[in-house]
């Protein structure tokens, strides 16, 4: 492999989508998402997203190794998307909550109920990462938001929802992949 600053990303933009576990997926990049299944969740703070892919191994140590293991067996490895959301609205409200309902009082008056403790809130996560010309989707088929719902009401700072959605096992699939436009990802292997 050659140094190339073609491959080097910096993702400066991009947005973040939710939609129900089982939502219809864009069939590649080039496909737009449908309005009707999934909901952009608007403005990010300015870390934006930040991804973690763990990989945890327990070691296996016998007597006669010790202490160097014998085995590395595979464990938990826990994948999260963090993320804190700047707008207030009925979509980022329920997602950080983990659910809840939103009804009308009376005309111009609403009401958020949260959502019982026993309830979860199960959710389909979409990333867009964009680069110039290049973008980067990360779908993952089922989330669910375990972060605190943490925030603060001052006058010199905005109130964001912290998200961390931890990435769980779908009904079928992988649990994520990634679409993109990045001819520097083909499949064909360049001439030498």
């Amino acid at each position: 492999m050659t140094q190339e600053s073609s491959e080097v990303r910096a993702f400066g933009t991009g947005r973040v989508l939710v939609a129900a576990v089982g939502g219809t997926e864009p069939a590649d990049i080039t496909a737009n998402f449908s309005h009707a299944v999934w909901t952009e969740l608007g403005h990010l703070s300015e870390a934006g997203p930040q991804f973690s892919f763990g990989k945890a191994r327990n070691p296996v140590v016998s007597w006669q190794s010790f202490p160097r293991p014998v085995r590395n067996l595979k464990g938990a490895s826990p994948e999260t998307v963090k993320f804190d959301l700047l707008q207030w609205n009925r979509h980022s409200i329920q997602l950080a909550f983990g659910g809840g309902t939103w009804s009308t009082d009376t005309t111009g008056a609403y009401r958020f109920t949260p959502p019982a403790d026993e309830d979860v809130d199960y959710r389909a996560l979409a990333v867009e990462l964009v680069d110039g010309d290049y973008t980067y989707r990360f779908l993952f088929r089922k989330v669910e938001n375990q972060a605190p719902t943490n925030f603060a009401a001052v006058a010199t700072g905005l109130s964001p929802f912290p998200i961390e959605a931890v990435v769980l096992e779908p009904d079928s699939g992988a649990p994520w992949v990634i679409q993109t436009d990045d001819p520097n990802t083909t499949t064909a292997e360049a001439a030498s």
